[in-house]
């Protein structure tokens, strides 16, 4: 016994120094991740959003991190980017609108528990907005300005208690372009409800980010790419002035893994352009054949077809190598590039299309650059159904998509509310060799369609300019369709332009630009004389945009078309006091240009007034996101343009449903649309008689 004592005590002394060196050995040669959790809504669940260039931030300044969250996310480098962002929902606890397509489940407050589950070391928290949009008739006397804040308070104590040894790093709710006084009692009750509590740290966001104009998206809500970039900034700021400083030698890896990157990416850099100039002159280099893939939505995955690759054939199409498409989490397909494509040479990206017989969603055709991005509209009337595949080019040039450098294009989304068999396959035409048309060639036809067989035939030819408004519903399409129902004989032409969130200063400053380019074809399609009615509708900035360019924009139109009639459309939500103040605006416009007033604001207060619910439809009243019409108001407005149209009454028309252009994208509409016939028939009341009372035009008013 002795002599074991002897020789086993310094063996187990030996094994013990030998696991603490292993262990002191692991920790420093890798150290523990920072668990982050971006929690939030849509401003947090956009992807990428603020969350790469955050991440990049951190680990190019030596931080070892890991963002976590039950939502997954991937960075350019490998890295996750998971999180807790969940696109429509509020604060909580209580109903929302994000319920409908959630499982009852549309706030923060109940999912806590769930998110919490991916153990994060910091939570960032941006959360407020929806408190504005989402909650409306649910509860009656929610006021977001005075129950946000408590709401968020609220949430915050919630997680402590869940998970009490958590940071939580809580933002004030950013602004939005179309007011600066938005959230601004919610942002100035925030900071007192938060004083005090243990491990949490306010972030002033709004006031830190410092947005300017170009900061937004199109819809004036969301932030473009460099918003993202500064609320990504903000977020690493005050992540840096609360975690650990990294380890000087993780500091000097992360700067030396960043150097070792860079020259990477030059080397990369030149050997394409020695391809690229190699291809010009050795033609056994231009051709070859690849796989394209077809996505088939009812089998939910790509089939294949063959075609070949022929980059500087001036009359030839390329697909490019390495494609991977799959299915995007919030609908759509995403073509994913193995390596970055340099689309800067190509005039178009040729989008083949075929859908089955009454396929009826427009399709958003996304290219996300690594710098900003790229958007293009597909009409669902521009595709043919039936075996045959149909061509449409996206003119890659024009400036009007955006500002995405096209130079360096990651990834190719296609977005839409595909409720039928669709297919798509793309193919890219090469910028070189476009020709002029040759000598007595014909002239190429108006982009207003009025050189159509179907508008020379026409008895009336409508147009419409506006946005969102406009196409949510496709507007011009019920307006065709109650012209067609009332008489067979009447024949309607309708056409549009009708760009997301833009304004009539927007519209006022494209058409006057120098640039021919520039103008897209907005001048040839509002500027036609051939128009016998114009329906303008301005964006949500109204006084602006009735202030200030209403009266040029029609002295603008009435210059080459001075007969033509003017409807301007005065849309507004469900309170009279908004209809009261947009009549005080837009009708003394009306009446010094002529122009003839749709008071569409009065028929989407009084109906909801006598019908607050929904029912039978989600999107009844008020799409998905909060704001934008739903089929109820959409169905008013044409009715009252139809009513003006015509001078008579909408009342008895049997138009029940109409074919889309754009259905609004969400799980929780349950088509196809078909009004009742009682329901048709109260809308249509509706909408003749706020028209007949609330119209400036004395003609109308005096009708029975």
């Amino acid at each position: 016994m002795t002599l074991h004592r002897v020789y086993l005590l310094p063996l187990l002394r030996l094994i013990l120094v030998f696991a603490a060196l292993t262990v002191l050995t692991r920790a420093a040669s890798a150290a523990e991740p920072i668990r982050i959790m971006p929690m939030g809504d849509s401003l947090t669940d956009t992807s990428p959003g603020y969350k790469e260039s955050l991440y990049l931030s951190l680990k190019h300044s030596g931080y070892v991190v890991e963002f976590v969250g039950p939502k997954k996310g991937k960075a350019s480098d490998g890295g996750k980017l998971d999180h807790a962002g969940y696109g429509g929902y509020t604060v909580g606890p209580g109903p929302s609108k994000a319920d409908a397509w959630s499982g009852g489940k549309g706030n923060l407050y109940v999912i806590a528990e769930n998110c919490l589950k991916s153990k994060p070391d910091v939570i960032l928290l941006m959360i407020g907005t929806n408190e504005y949009f989402m909650i409306d008739k649910l509860q009656p006397d929610h006021n977001p300005e005075r129950d946000g804040p408590r709401r968020v308070a609220a949430l915050v104590d919630h997680i402590r208690e869940l998970a009490p040894k958590v940071k939580i790093l809580v933002a004030s709710v950013p602004p939005v372009e179309w007011s600066k006084d938005f959230a601004k009692g919610f942002n100035a009750t925030l900071p007192d409800l938060l004083k005090g509590k243990e491990n949490v740290v306010l972030v002033d966001m709004a006031r830190l980010c410092g947005f300017v104009k170009g900061d937004w998206s199109s819809d004036h809500l969301h932030p473009s790419a460099a918003g993202y970039k500064k609320i990504a900034g903000v977020w690493y700021d005050a992540l840096v002035a609360n975690l650990p400083k990294p380890d000087p030698a993780q500091v000097a890896a992360a700067a030396k893994a960043r150097a070792d990157a860079e020259a990477a990416a030059a080397e990369a850099a030149r050997k394409k352009q020695e391809r690229a100039a190699e291809s010009k002159t050795n033609p056994s280099h231009r051709e070859r054949g690849t796989i394209t893939p077809i996505w088939d939505f009812a089998r939910q995955k790509p089939t294949y077809a063959y075609v070949s690759w022929n980059p500087l054939d001036k009359s030839g199409s390329t697909t490019p190598d390495g494609w991977k498409m799959d299915a995007l989490p919030d609908g759509g397909i995403g073509m994913v590039l193995q390596d970055p494509m340099d689309m800067s040479s190509f005039k178009q990206l040729n989008l083949h299309v075929r859908k089955e017989e009454g396929g009826s969603s427009d399709i958003f055709v996304k290219l996300l650059c690594e710098k900003g991005e790229r958007t293009f509209n597909v009409l669902c009337a521009d595709v043919g159904a039936g075996p045959d595949f149909t061509e449409i080019a996206l003119d890659l040039q024009n400036p009007n998509s955006g500002k995405g450098d096209l130079s360096v294009v990651k990834q190719i989304q296609i977005q839409g509310n595909f409720n039928k068999t669709q297919k798509f396959a793309y193919t890219l035409r090469s910028l070189e060799g476009e020709n002029a048309p040759a000598a007595g060639a014909p002239a190429k036809a108006s982009a207003s369609g009025l050189d159509s067989e179907q508008a020379k035939q026409a008895d009336l030819r409508v147009f419409f300019l506006g946005n969102s408004y406009t196409y949510y519903w496709e507007l011009p399409a019920i307006v065709k369709t109650l012209a067609a129902d009332s008489s067979p004989s009447r024949k309607v032409f309708v056409n549009k332009h009708a760009e997301g969130g833009k304004t009539f200063e927007y519209y006022w400053k494209k058409l006057n630009n120098a640039d021919v380019a520039a103008r897209g074809e907005l001048d040839q399609k509002l500027l036609d004389p051939r128009w016998d009615v114009i329906v303008l509708q301005p964006w949500r900035d109204v006084d602006n945009d009735m202030h200030n360019y209403a009266e040029k924009l029609i002295a603008k139109i009435k210059e080459v078309n001075p007969k033509v009639t003017i409807l301007l459309y005065m849309w507004g939500d469900a309170k009279s006091d908004i209809a009261e103040k947009h009549q005080a605006l837009f009708e003394p416009i009306a009446q010094k240009t002529g122009a003839i007033l749709i008071p569409v604001a009065w028929a989407w207060a009084q109906g909801q007034a006598e019908r607050p619910k929904a029912e039978p439809n989600d999107q009844a009243w008020v799409a998905h996101d909060g704001w934008h019409p739903g089929y109820r108001r959409s169905y008013l407005a044409a009715c009252q343009i139809y009513g003006a149209l015509f001078r008579q009454s909408p009342v008895g028309v049997k138009t029940r449903t109409w074919k889309f252009g754009y259905i609004p994208p969400a799980s929780e509409f349950r088509g196809p649309l078909m009004l009742t016939d009682e329901e048709a028939t109260w809308l249509q009341t509706l909408a003749w008689d706020t028209l007949r009372k609330h119209t400036n035009d004395a003609a109308i008013r005096a009708l029975p």
